[in-house]
């Protein structure tokens, strides 16, 4: 008897509509096999009054249950050379090139005129959202025989689906940097379920893991956009490697240094610079700025060529 009444309670009755087939829920972004779930650092900070801009990340991938270090890129130029933007990347790697690829085609056509933040903050964004509602489609609505088509033109099947759509998580974050057409920096960040942040009021953020640490050491030192840019590339390099502690950082370290006055791309510190800084860091600093490293660091700036074409930046604070 309780055989045939569950199936004859799971049997379609006259004039009622089945209920959907179920289905299994979806895994975490963190579940997902390789994926990097959040385990990373990605820092952004901006300099000498908002016209320079330093990048920092780790280098680290991770999957289930094995993970390796300096074999991850997480900076990726979003625009044409002659512009200056960056996405800097954590979280699950299997969305992150179809979100990025759409955001660059948006951007293809920038000119100085169109060249703002709005402009690239909204391709993005869009990017993102486009790339989670196909998933979401794939994922939630496919499975059952649906599409957003179909949900729109039924709208009494939303509540059967609007708590699985909900959950749908790209399992990945962007920080969006870079400089506007007259050479003003931003920072802005965008993650689920598909919302924009600014971050210039304060003039830096972090993403990731690794996060908590690296921005409890930048507000500990009171980092704002209106240091020079030597103090405030050696504040993100110490972020960084205070992030170490945290589960899922690496510690290879990819740092860049952009100027907004310049149509240069960015510079990338070499690992041996990057590795003196550490050394003066482990040896003096911890949170301490080792003494005189700041002249040190200050006339490697001086001697790059964005800086001899602009030698009117201030430098140090």
């Amino acid at each position: 008897m309780l055989a045939v009444d569950k199936i004859s309670r799971s049997m379609p009755r006259p004039g009622v509509r089945p209920l959907l087939p179920k289905y299994p829920p979806l895994p975490r972004p963190d579940q997902r096999r390789y994926s990097v779930g959040r385990m990373t650092v990605c820092i952004a900070a901006l300099a000498d009054v908002g016209q320079s801009l330093v990048l920092a990340c780790d280098g680290k991938l991770s999957a289930e249950s094995f993970s390796a270090d300096d074999v991850a890129m997480k900076m990726y130029p979003l625009t044409p050379q002659q512009f200056q933007w960056w996405a800097l990347v954590a979280g699950s790697i299997a969305h992150v090139i179809p979100v990025l690829e759409r955001a660059e085609h948006k951007l293809i056509h920038l000119t100085d005129a169109s060249n703002t933040r709005e402009t690239v903050e909204r391709a993005v964004l869009e990017s993102y959202q486009e790339v989670r509602k196909q998933l979401a489609e794939d994922e939630v609505l496919s499975p059952v025989g649906m599409s957003w088509e179909l949900l729109s033109a039924s709208p009494s099947l939303m509540p059967t689906v609007s708590e699985k759509l909900a959950q749908v998580n790209l399992g990945c974050e962007f920080l969006i940097a870079g400089f506007d057409w007259s050479g003003s920096g931003y920072i802005s960040s965008i993650a689920n379920p598909g919302t924009v942040k600014n971050h210039n009021m304060c003039g830096y953020e972090a993403i990731g893991t690794g996060s908590y640490s690296a921005l409890a050491a930048l507000m500990h030192h009171s980092v704002n956009q209106e240091m020079g840019l030597a103090r405030v590339l050696y504040h993100v390099c110490e972020a960084k490697f205070m992030a170490e502690s945290a589960d899922g950082v690496g510690k290879t370290t990819h740092v860049k240094v952009a100027w907004g006055k310049t149509k240069m791309d960015a510079s990338e510190l070499s690992q041996g610079f990057i590795a003196g800084l550490r050394n003066a860091w482990e040896k003096e600093g911890r949170p301490r700025v080792p003494s005189g490293l700041l002249a040190e660091i200050d006339g490697h700036i001086r001697k790059h060529p964005a800086f001899v074409a602009h030698p009117t930046k201030p430098t140090i604070s």
